[in-house]
């Protein structure tokens, strides 16, 4: 199966380093601190809801409601914290500026208590209750410095848990109660700590030349998530509860903070911000795997598990975990690499080089799509002439490899064909059959790279003129408004009257709302299967995204994927692109977009309604802004580049 990419030079994405894209909570935009979960339902969090109130607020994960969870209080107030079994609640509050009181709540009984600290000038912060319920610790700024410090659930009985020089922040304890994890400057600059419940035995987890905070236990006690700017930005990282395996789980050009586990223990919570605008973000992470969707976590062989944790802790020199690397590719097993690419973002350094070399080496071109976007991100890197040549050549063969997967397929399917060379079909609905896909091709196309270029030049070459723009409406099936039980129903009269050599597929938009998955993924499969049957070499195209229905999109996508796999066929992940090129503003019914007064010339991917790719004059060229701004331009290209590649590797080589 291959994705065509080949003449994109990718934006760089907000890629999680994880099996999945973050799920993001909405798109409230302003800035929130410190979430919490209540429960497996709410979740709060501390906002700017106005210019002079910092106040908590409850988000519904059932409905996306979000309320006041002390709309009386007029105070600010922050780091909501909430017992296991839901009785207790406690947060700090502004008193008198600039002191902040911890603030304890008994929701059972409703009665509450404040912890004030003697010092009119003193800070409380980041509280935590025990799995017991009955102590509360938090960060305490007072005289002594910012020490963790504990009181019982009435405020009373203050105990100072550290004494050390610098400042101690965000206290979190494990779920058994045993253990504190910390944020420390003690030794120079924050390192995440552990110590026993009662202060005793301080262990130092991590050490890295940045900045390492809010810890974060996960549900089991296994794992700690933690924020850290060690790769010169503020992203997600976790670690082994001891601090080995540390590996990072975010890439963002903005930040990502403030990381909490979801009660499941699969995901976790953040907040980040993304193009000056903070929302909440889950990011699924049960998939630490040694294979690309985590089923195989618990089957590497030691040996491997030995060195790949090796290569992942960030507590020894680069050196050492380049050397790792390179005693992972003599051991053979490509299933490491899933957790080495994870590794790769944000490093341009000799560890990046023994990565990079390893995908050809162990046979990896499932890591194309994320060599993409590290070349796109690094090209305001100093990079070696080693890493640039490296990077370059691993990109190629995972291109070369994803075509091998289809061409012997698809040159068997052409043998049985009788019709005329450089027939070309389009079997769609109103996003195929609008003369905006496809036919500015047939003039000459501006602003295309040179590989676009040659493409062009050999498809001009080999189509039949007709192609271009006379192939449609619905006896050349496509049309609007249409859905696979359509296409299920003319295939065959379509295959008849047009015997084309080539066939481009995309139903899926109009089935979102009518037709099953599973009815689709069957007449998909068939409609696919009667024209492999006929000779007919298939082209199979992703749908776009669609406003509101993301998750079902995305699912109808993945059919897709799967079909493509399972058949070999060549694959045009246009959903995927959209996604790569414009993560977070792709849907142009967005607010930001609303002074377009035409929806299709909103200056983002998908067009004002949401469902149509956008058209907007303003970008007609076939330029990299243009293709990040035209959802029309940016299928035409992807298609030339699978079109270009079946006629090189199967209808040409036939001849």
């Amino acid at each position: 199966m291959k994705s065509y990419h080949g003449l994109l030079a990718f934006c760089w994405l907000a890629l999680p380093l994880s099996a999945n894209e973050p799920q993001r909570l909405g798109d409230d935009g302003r800035i929130m601190l410190a979430p919490a979960f209540a429960n497996e339902q709410e979740i709060v969090y501390s906002v700017h809801e106005s210019p002079n109130l910092v106040a908590l607020v409850k988000l519904n994960l059932k409905d996306g409601s979000r309320t006041r969870v002390h709309p009386g209080i007029t105070a600010h107030q922050f780091d909501a914290a909430y017992s296991r079994d839901g009785r207790w609640h406690c947060y700090a509050m502004s008193a008198n500026s600039p002191q902040l009181v911890l603030v304890i709540q008994d929701l059972k009984e409703k009665q509450e208590f404040v912890f004030r600290p003697r010092d009119a000038r003193a800070v409380v912060r980041s509280p935590s209750i025990s799995p017991d319920g009955k102590r509360v610790i938090f960060s305490l700024s007072d005289r002594g410095g910012q020490q963790i410090a504990s009181v019982n659930m009435r405020g009373e009985d203050l105990k100072k848990l550290t004494e050390s020089a610098g400042t101690n922040a965000s206290p979190a304890y494990s779920p058994d109660g045993k253990q504190i994890a910390f944020s420390s400057s003690r030794d120079g600059d924050f390192e995440i700590y552990v110590m026993d419940a009662d202060g005793a035995n301080v262990r130092r987890l991590t050490k890295s030349p940045g900045l390492d905070t809010r810890p974060a236990w996960s549900p089991d006690g296994n794992h700690i998530a933690f924020t850290s700017n060690r790769d010169g930005n503020y992203e997600i990282y976790v670690m082994n509860a001891d601090g080995s395996g540390q590996r990072r789980l975010t890439n963002n050009p903005g930040k990502d903070d403030y990381p909490v586990w979801h009660p499941d223990g699969k995901r976790i919570l953040f907040v980040s911000e993304r193009k000056g605008k903070y929302d909440l973000c889950l990011l699924d992470v049960e998939a630490k795997s040694g294979d690309a969707d985590g089923k195989n976590a618990k089957q590497l062989p030691a040996d491997v598990e030995k060195w790949l944790s090796r290569a992942e802790d960030a507590m020894i020199t680069l050196a050492e975990r380049a050397e790792a690397v390179k005693e992972l590719v003599g051991l053979r097993d490509r299933r490491c690499m899933p957790r080495l690419l994870r590794i790769l973002p944000g490093h341009y350094d000799v560890l990046a080089l023994r990565i990079v070399h390893a995908v050809a080496a162990l046979d990896y071109p499932e890591a194309l799509s994320t060599l993409q976007k590290y070349k796109q991100h690094a090209r305001n890197q100093d990079l070696s002439g080693k890493l640039n040549a490296a990077i370059r050549e691993a990109i190629e063969f995972c291109k070369q490899r994803k075509v091998e997967a289809w061409i012997e397929p698809m040159r068997k399917v052409h043998a049985k064909f009788t019709g005329d060379k450089g027939t070309f079909a389009l079997f769609g609905d109103s996003i195929t059959v609008s003369q905006a896909f496809w036919s500015p091709l047939a003039g000459e196309p501006n602003k295309l790279g040179d590989e676009g270029k040659r493409a062009h030049e050999l498809v001009k070459k080999y189509m039949k003129p007709e192609c271009w723009n006379k192939w449609r409406g619905p006896k050349f099936g496509n049309e609007g408004s249409m859905t696979i039980r359509w296409a299920h129903e003319n295939v065959d009269t379509w295959l008849k009257k047009l015997n084309p050599e080539v066939a481009v597929i995309m139903f899926g938009t109009n089935d979102l709302g009518s037709v099953p998955a599973k009815e689709y993924e069957q007449k998909t499969r068939e409609v696919v299967d009667r024209c492999l049957a006929n000779g007919t070499v298939v082209i199979l195209t992703t749908i776009p995204p669609r406003s509101g229905m993301e998750k079902k999109s995305k699912e109808f996508a993945d059919i897709q994927r799967k079909i493509a796999a399972d058949l070999k066929l060549p694959l045009v992940d246009y959903q995927a692109e959209i996604l790569r090129r414009r993560p977070d503003d792709w849907n142009g019914s967005l607010p930001k977009f609303n002074e377009a007064s035409d929806p299709y010339q909103v200056p983002t991917l998908i067009a004002g309604d949401g469902i149509h790719p956008s058209n907007p004059n303003l970008s007609k060229d076939y330029s990299e802004d243009s293709l990040s701004k035209n959802g029309y331009q940016l299928r035409t290209v992807m298609t030339l580049s699978a079109y270009a590649d079946v006629i090189r590797n199967v209808l040409a080589a036939k001849k």
